[in-house]
């Protein structure tokens, strides 16, 4: 059916184009981060709470900045559990499936508007705008809610030109031991056109019979994981490749 393409699989190729080739096309992963059970327990918590204002047709307390809006949670819980399992595409042209999954999504009159939780390790100090702003652009989260829309057009629903993101991060711990959380609700105008334009990028990529070049981090330092595994990778294969070359030579010597 051809390449699974995913916000997560662009961010990869944003980080690193050599990776995503290894990864898409041979099944070559990177060693994962560290993913905490705390972000997804909180990740949880809060879909579970937002199906519970949509079945009361209200606005959650944390979205009221946004109440002027005229906007409100989508209404339809099945396909909200459809989003959050995942959204399937398949570009003929492209020849590429495109994969998405929501963590909810509100509308506005006819349209939908894209929405995403994040956790945040920052201190409250530097939970400021121009952090988040910064957030956006490292982690690639402008493009994750720019496809999120993309996909949500390909499969036939209006959506709005701008999405929001709700960062969640500790404020303070009270004195009983729990956790105060502080919130940051950031508007993310999105680019439909530039996400299509990521997407023709990646099949590019793909397209190509050798990897590309290994990604540049911020650093100015080449991709660490490009030049250890995928180099001794290329090695074996070709040492393999040697040695076969070898035996058919002596079988046909014989």
């Amino acid at each position: 059916m051809g390449f699974k393409i995913s916000p997560s699989s662009l961010g990869l190729m944003k980080r690193c184009p050599r990776c995503f080739w290894w990864y898409l096309k041979r099944d070559i992963k990177r060693p994962e981060d560290i993913t905490s059970r705390l972000a997804n327990r909180i990740d949880t918590k809060l879909k579970e709470d937002f199906d519970l204002f949509r079945q009361k047709q209200e606005l959650p307390p944390v979205l009221n900045e946004i109440k002027d809006m005229q906007i409100g949670l989508y209404k339809n819980q099945e396909e909200i559990r459809r989003m959050r399992y995942g959204l399937e595409y398949f570009d003929r042209n492209k020849g590429i499936l495109l994969n998405g999954k929501m963590d909810d999504v509100l509308q506005r009159g006819n349209k939908l508007v894209v929405f995403d939780f994040k956790t945040t390790s920052k201190n409250e100090e530097n939970c400021v705008e121009e952090e988040f702003n910064k957030a956006i652009e490292e982690y690639n989260y402008n493009v994750q809610l720019g496809f999120y829309s993309y996909l949500l057009r390909k499969k036939g629903y209006l959506t709005e030109d701008f999405g929001f993101l709700l960062f969640y991060f500790i404020k303070k711990f009270a004195n009983d031991g729990n956790s105060i959380f502080g919130t940051k609700l950031m508007k993310v105008d999105l680019d439909i056109n530039n996400v299509e334009k990521e997407i023709d990028k990646a099949v590019k990529i793909l397209n190509m019979e050798e990897p590309p070049e290994a990604g540049i981090n911020n650093k100015g330092d080449k991709c660490g994981f490009c030049s250890s595994f995928h180099e001794r990778y290329e090695n074996i294969q070709k040492e393999r490749e040697e040695k076969e070359k070898i035996l058919n030579e002596i079988v046909f010597d014989k």
